[in-house]
């Protein structure tokens, strides 16, 4: 996942994925989350990032699920890149932008 093997990153913290600048905002949601007993979280936000394992940064989304495994709460954390998405959207842009100048002139 996104360069890291299953051992470096299933059972830890998504920190480990998670640039430093970025980290102390994703950690302060997932404890909100946590405080609040609610089932199920997306942490969605224009600049929250990953890290590859190379050190490159990409656009991310996390979802944040509750378990209760033998009475117990655990967060299940699934983080995905939003790299295409964002180009999609960056792409109808400048499309949109084209039809606008070829409707004006």
């Amino acid at each position: 996942m996104f360069g890291w093997t299953c051992e470096e990153v299933v059972g830890k913290s998504l920190s480990v994925i998670i640039p430093n600048r970025n980290r102390e905002r994703a950690v302060q949601k997932i404890a909100i989350y946590h405080e609040t007993n609610l089932q199920f979280a997306k942490i969605a936000h224009p600049e929250m990032f990953g890290v590859h394992r190379d050190g490159t940064e990409f656009p991310v989304s996390i979802s944040v699920y509750a378990m209760l495994i033998d009475g117990n709460r655990h967060l299940v954390g699934f983080i995905r890149t939003t790299s295409e998405e964002i180009a999609f959207v960056n792409e109808l842009r400048a499309v949109g932008s084209r039809l606008t100048e070829v409707l004006s002139d």
